[in-house]
C-alpha cells in the first residue's frame, strides 16, 4: 500500500514552493579541430586535446552569455538547490519576483537573438576572413620550414588552403535554421509520490514501496539540510563582513553589498517563514539601509553613515549576532528551530 507519510511530506513541501528549471540553449558556433586543420600528424587524441575552431567571434555571443548568466544567478539567489531533479526549489513568496525577472531577461534574450541573426551574414564573413587568414599563416609557416621540394610543397599547401576555406564555409548553419537553435524557457513542477500500486504484483509493489520510502527519506534530509544551509550562508556573509570591519575599523561600500545581498537571498529562500533571524536582518536593513532615487540600496551612503555616524556599535552587535550562524552547530540549531516553529514542517522532519 502507498505510504501516506510520504504523500504528506511531498504535499507539505510543495504547498510552500515549487521546483523551477531553466532551459537556456544556444549554438556554440564552434567546431572540433582535426590534426589536419593544423597541418600536424601523429596526434593521439587520448594524449592531446586540440580544441575548436571559432565560427563566430566571442563578442558576437557575449550578450547572450551575459543574459544566461544573469538568469541563472537570479534563480540561484532566490531559490534552493533541490537534489532529486536538478531543478531549484522556489518559495512561493519569492516566485513572483523570480518570474518577473525571468520575463525581463527573456525579452532581453529575444532582442539579443534577433540582433545576432540580423548581423549573422556580416559576422560570418568577418570570422571566415579570420579563419582563412589562419590557414594561410599555417601554410606559409610550413613552407618557410622546408629546405627541399618547395615547389611541390607549395602546390600541396595551396590545395590544402583551398580545401580548408571550402570546409570552413560548410561548417556554418544556414541563417534560416538559426531561430530554432536558441531557447530561453522555464518549467515549474513538483515531485509527487507513486500511485497505482494496488494493481501491481507483490514484487513490483515492494520495489515501488521501497522507492516511495526512499523519496520520503530524501525529502526529509533535504528539508533539514536546506534549512541549515540557508542559515549557514547568511552567517558566512555576516562573518566575512565582521572580519573586514574588525580589520579596517570601518565598512567599505564594496564589502556591504555582499552582506545586504545575503540578507535578500535569505528572505527569498527561507521557506519556513519562521526563522528568528528574519527579524534581525529586517532591523539591520531598515535601520542602516539607505535607498537612492531609483529605489536601490546606496552602499556609499550606507558606509558613510556607519563610519561617521553613531550607529556603528549597534550595527556591529547585530552583525556579531548574525555571524554566529557561521558556526555549523549554531546554523544547525537555527535551521531546525525554524522548522520546529511551523507545524506542518515539524511533522515532515519527524515522520
Amino acid at each position: 500500500m502507498p505510504d501516506e507519510s510520504n504523500d504528506r511530506a511531498t504535499e507539505v513541501l510543495f504547498n510552500r514552493g515549487t521546483l523551477l528549471d531553466l532551459f537556456i540553449g544556444k549554438p556554440t558556433f564552434q567546431k572540433k579541430l582535426r590534426p589536419n586543420d593544423l597541418l600536424v600528424e601523429g596526434i593521439d587524441p587520448k594524449a592531446v586535446y586540440l580544441g575548436h575552431k571559432f565560427l563566430l567571434s566571442k563578442k558576437a555571443t557575449e550578450r547572450l552569455t551575459q543574459i544566461e548568466g544573469q538568469a541563472r544567478s537570479t534563480l540561484a539567489d532566490k531559490s534552493l538547490e533541490f537534489p532529486l531533479s536538478g531543478a531549484r526549489f522556489v518559495y512561493y513568496a519569492s516566485l513572483q519576483d523570480v518570474l518577473e525577472e525571468m520575463r525581463k531577461l527573456k525579452t532581453a534574450w529575444d532582442v539579443a537573438v534577433s540582433e545576432l541573426i540580423r548581423k549573422y551574414p556580416d559576422l560570418k564573413t568577418e570570422q571566415l576572413a579570420v579563419l582563412d587568414k589562419q590557414c594561410e599563416t599555417l601554410a606559409a609557416s610550413a613552407l618557410a620550414k622546408a629546405t627541399m621540394g618547395r615547389a611541390d610543397l607549395q602546390k600541396k599547401l595551396d590545395s590544402w588552403v583551398a580545401s580548408q576555406k571550402l570546409e570552413n564555409c560548410s561548417l556554418y548553419p544556414s541563417a534560416d535554421s538559426l531561430p530554432k537553435m536558441f531557447s530561453f524557457e522555464w518549467r515549474m513542477f513538483k515531485v509527487s509520490g507513486l500511485t497505482g500500486m494496488e494493481s501491481m504484483s507483490s514484487l513490483q509493489a515492494d520495489d515501488l514501496l521501497n522507492a516511495q520510502n526512499q523519496l520520503r527519506e530524501d525529502l526529509q534530509k533535504w528539508v533539514r539540510s536546506a534549512a541549515v544551509e540557508m542559515h549557514k550562508s547568511l552567517g558566512d556573509a555576516a562573518a566575512n563582513a565582521l572580519n573586514l570591519l574588525n580589520k579596517n575599523d570601518k565598512m567599505q561600500p564594496r564589502n556591504l553589498k555582499p552582506l545586504f545581498n545575503a540578507f535578500e537571498t535569505f528572505k527569498a529562500v527561507d521557506f519556513t517563514g519562521a526563522s528568528s533571524f528574519q527579524e534581525v536582518i529586517d532591523r539591520m536593513r531598515s535601520t542602516f539601509g539607505v535607498i537612492d532615487t531609483q529605489g536601490e540600496l546606496d552602499y556609499d551612503r550606507i558606509a558613510d553613515s556607519l563610519n561617521n555616524g553613531p550607529g556603528m556599535e549597534s550595527f556591529r552587535k547585530l552583525l556579531e549576532k548574525v555571524s554566529t550562524l557561521a558556526v555549523d552547530k549554531v546554523a544547525e540549531e537555527a535551521g531546525l528551530n525554524s522548522l520546529r516553529s511551523v507545524g506542518d514542517l515539524k511533522r515532515v522532519i519527524e515522520v
